[in-house]
């Protein structure tokens, strides 16, 4: 049997229009105007709602790229969903403005549907949205402009400023006290034993060097570390040079410097010397070499101590406190 040539077109046509049939009853879209007339930048909400069944995935075009120039949408949309009735209900919020007079035609906004094997796109009517200019009334004088009204400031307003200044100046005195450290080379904090005096140190602990009895017991590198180290450290706190940075060569030239007493340098120089030879040079001294370093040391700290310069009325004090001791010792 010939099927004839009208019904196999009629055939092509619905099949053509099922999916859009599908797609409706799957999805709904609906688009309004919060207001159909405004004044000249004025915004005005645009609503749009997408209701489908909860298999459906949507997503909708970018109404930015379809607006044409007179139109302008301001931020994102506000997005919210909902359900009822066993359907989901999407919602889209768009803020317009415009800033030409006359009527604008709002596109309609394309929603992109898939379901199963369906592709498919739906859009929204489009609307039509009325921009008119404010109606000035000719008749009135030009008026000036008014004044700025002067209104006294706060002290809540000046508060940031303050804090502001505060801080700024808190920071900026920080940075100099560092600056101030660096220039001087001295730590950030200075523990109580460092506020002894340097000869103080020094001769304490030579006084433990010496009890520990290292170079008698065979142990002559340690103590000649140990020895070097406390001179170094010595001259440190006492002369502000960094010799335990430097290497002997180095912490002689700045020595000489501070101090030019030729026997003073000459004894420093033994010493250290004697002490890279035993560390690098695996140099054995003997061990009157070893109690005259020791010796050295203890003179060369006493030779170079800082003695603070006393007063009359100690000296006065010093001297009555000595002749009443002698006195008692007569007695």
């Amino acid at each position: 049997m010939r099927i004839p040539a009208f019904s196999i077109l009629v055939m092509i046509c619905l099949m053509g229009l099922y999916p859009l049939h599908t797609s409706a009853q799957l999805v709904e879209v609906n688009a309004w105007l919060d207001s159909t007339k405004i004044q000249i930048g004025q915004h005005v909400k645009l609503h749009l709602t997408v209701n489908k069944d909860s298999g459906v995935i949507t997503a909708i075009g970018e109404l930015r790229d379809s607006l044409k120039g007179k139109t302008e949408l301001l931020g994102n949309p506000l997005t919210n969903s909902s359900r009822a009735g066993g359907r989901e209900i999407l919602s889209y919020i768009f803020n317009l403005t415009s800033f030409e007079p006359g009527m604008q035609e709002i596109p309609a906004i394309p929603v992109f549907i898939k379901y199963k094997d369906i592709n498919d796109t739906l859009y929204s009517k489009p609307l039509f949205l009325e921009v008119y200019s404010p109606v000035v009334d000719t008749t009135l004088g030009i008026k000036d402009i008014k004044a700025l009204v002067n209104t006294p400031i706060t002290f809540r307003e000046a508060l940031p400023y303050i804090g502001i200044g505060t801080g700024t100046l808190l920071v900026a005195a920080f940075i100099y006290y560092l600056y101030k450290r660096f220039r001087k080379k001295k730590p950030l904090y200075v523990s109580p034993e460092k506020l002894l005096p340097a000869h103080v140190i020094a001769f304490r602990e030579l006084d433990k060097l010496k009890d520990e009895k290292l170079w008698q017991s065979g142990k002559v590198k340690e103590y000649y570390v140990r020895l070097a180290d406390i001179i170094r450290i010595y001259l440190e706190n006492r002369f502000e040079i960094t010799a335990m940075e430097y290497v002997t060569e180095e912490t002689l030239k700045y020595f000489k410097k501070v101090n030019r007493e030729d026997d003073v340098r000459i004894m420093l120089e033994e010493l250290l010397y004697t002490a890279d030879m035993v560390k690098f040079a695996k140099q054995d001294p003997l061990p009157s070499e070893n109690q005259s370093n020791m010796n050295n040391a203890y003179l060369f700290i006493e030779k170079t101590k800082y003695e603070e310069i006393k007063s009359v009325e100690e000296l006065v004090n010093e001297n009555a406190a000595v002749v009443s001791n002698e006195t008692k010792m007569i007695e």
